[in-house]
C-alpha cells in the first residue's frame, strides 16, 4: 500500500535542487533509520550538497559503523548551517523525533517511511506500508537519484537486513529478497553486515544475558 502526495521522482528533483539538507533519524537510532540517512547522505554529497544527519539520541556502539560521520544531537548542529529542506526517514510519528521535532520548522519537510498507521506530519509524505523496510524505499529512491557505489549498497543492505531480522521476518518479500540480491551483486560483504548487526554484543548485552541466565529456573 502506497500513501503519498510526492512521488519518489518528485522527491529526487526536490533532493536535486536543495543544497543544505538535514535527515533526521528517530529516537533510539536503529540499524533501518541510520542505513536510510547515510545512503542519503552518501548519494547527496557527491554532488555538492551539504548534508547533516541528526538525532534525538546518539547511535549505540554496535551501529555506528554505519556512520561514517558522527551523528549529531540537535544542540550539535552547527550555528551557521541552515538548511533548505528537511527529510525524515522511518520516523513513523512526531512524537518520534524526539528533541529533533522542533528542526521541521528550519525548512520544508519530506518524510520517508514505510510503516503502517502513520502521521503526516511534514510537508511531503512518501509512505510505502508493504516495505520490509524503509530502505527499500530509499533504494527505488536512489535508483532515480544516482548510481549506488558500494557504500550506498552496504548501507542500504544493512537497513534491509535490520528491520528484518536478517531476513527472518514475516515481513520479507520477493521484492526484499530481489532487491538484497542486486545489493550483493555490488560486491559487498553481506556475511561482515550480518554479524556487525546480529553476532556481535556490547559488554552492558553481555551483562544482561549473564543476570538472565543466572535467574533461570
Amino acid at each position: 500500500m502506497i500513501e503519498k502526495n510526492i512521488s519518489l521522482v518528485e522527491i529526487a528533483d526536490v533532493l536535486k535542487s536543495k543544497q543544505k539538507l538535514l535527515i533526521i533519524c528517530h529516537v533510539r537510532p536503529d540499524g533501518d533509520t541510520l542505513a536510510c540517512a547515510y545512503a542519503l547522505k552518501e548519494a547527496l554529497t557527491p554532488m555538492g550538497k551539504e548534508v547533516i544527519c541528526v538525532s534525538s539520541d546518539r547511535a549505540s556502539d554496535r551501529l555506528s559503523f554505519l556512520c561514517d560521520t558522527p551523528l549529531l544531537t540537535p544542540n550539535e548542529i552547527p550555528s551557521g548551517f541552515c538548511p533548505d529542506l528537511v527529510v525524515t526517514v522511518d520516523v513513523a510519528g512526531r512524537s518520534m523525533l524526539g528533541d529533533a521535532e522542533h528542526l521541521l520548522s528550519l525548512a520544508p519537510s519530506v518524510k520517508i517511511d514505510h510503516h503502517v498507521g502513520n502521521d503526516c506530519f511534514a510537508d511531503y509524505y512518501y509512505i510505502k506500508s508493504d516495505s520490509a523496510s524503509c530502505a527499500e524505499i530509499i533504494f527505488d529512491l536512489l535508483e532515480d537519484l544516482c548510481p549506488m557505489n558500494k557504500k550506498i549498497c552496504e548501507l542500504l543492505y544493512a537497513g534491509i537486513c535490520f528491520d528484518t531480522g536478517c531476513f527472518m521476518h514475516s515481513n520479507v518479500s520477493a521484492t526484499t529478497l530481489n532487491k538484497a540480491s542486486k545489493l550483493l551483486e555490488c560486491g559487498i560483504n553481506a556475511s561482515d553486515i550480518n554479524r556487525r548487526l546480529f553476532g556481535n554484543k556490547t559488554q552492558k548485552e553481555i551483562a544482561a544475558l549473564k543476570l538472565a541466565y543466572n535467574s533461570l529456573e
